[in-house]
């Protein structure tokens, strides 16, 4: 089952990707003050109160820490001199699906963690706060950034190949029918991160929920002589 426009929306996000940044320190510095401006927006436009605006950059804020400070490189040093490099990349197109009694608070951290960790953020549109704060930011960043997605093609985002991952904060027995929804779906396993439509936010925004919007990836440089350390080499010399 495919439809053009939904079809469409995939092609420009899936091309957004391949624009992507995999360094994290560079996608925080590029976004984090265009979602400001965005939260600005919605307190001028009185859409959120004093209050709000200020938790929600305070949210932003520790987000932004967690992210600077738990993903960095490692550079690890092999037996045998090799050098090897522990790097983080995005997992790639991720659906932020969300129930309506959700708090918006709850949903704009798993917005800004997907967006902030390099993925592509899929939404369905429907009209509320969450809908008013990603035309905003789409409007501020790359095309295919953050895509809206019509409600009626909810299903084929749950059978689309191209979502490697899905984020949803909802109701328990929501969550298991999605999740069994996915088991099912052919090809490449696509993760979920769920979380209970009352979860505190202090979960959300910690620093573990990182790392399941995120792959890592060793690559190793093997610059030795092939059995042994290179300092043995030059022990007859001593």
């Amino acid at each position: 089952m495919s439809d053009l426009t939904f079809e469409q929306h995939l092609v420009d996000a899936l091309h957004c990707l391949e624009l992507q940044q995999s360094n994290f320190q560079q996608n925080c510095t590029l976004y984090e003050s265009e979602i400001k401006d965005v939260l600005q927006e919605l307190l001028n436009n009185q859409k959120i109160d004093q209050q709000d605006y200020l938790q929600l950059l305070d949210l932003l804020a520790t987000i932004v820490f967690n992210i600077n400070s738990q993903l960095q490189e490692i550079q690890l040093t092999g037996p045998t001199g090799e050098t090897n490099r522990l790097i983080y990349q995005a997992k790639g197109l991720c659906w932020i699906d969300y129930q309506q009694a959700a708090d918006f608070k709850s949903v704009f951290a798993l917005l800004s963690i997907s967006l902030l960790t390099g993925n592509i953020c899929l939404i369905i549109q429907r009209g509320d706060l969450v809908t008013n704060f990603c035309l905003l930011l789409k409007a501020k960043l790359t095309a295919g950034l953050v895509t809206l997605i019509d409600n009626k093609y909810t299903q084929l985002l749950i059978d689309h190949p191209a979502v490697n991952l899905v984020a949803s904060l909802a109701a328990k027995k929501h969550i298991q029918q999605l999740n069994q929804q996915l088991a099912q779906k052919p090809g490449a396993i696509t993760s979920l991160v769920s979380l209970p439509i009352n979860e505190p936010i202090h979960n959300i925004s910690c620093s573990d929920l990182l790392l399941r919007f995120i792959n890592e990836r060793c690559i190793t440089n093997n610059i030795t002589a092939v059995g042994g350390n290179t300092q043995l080499l030059f022990m007859h010399e001593e």
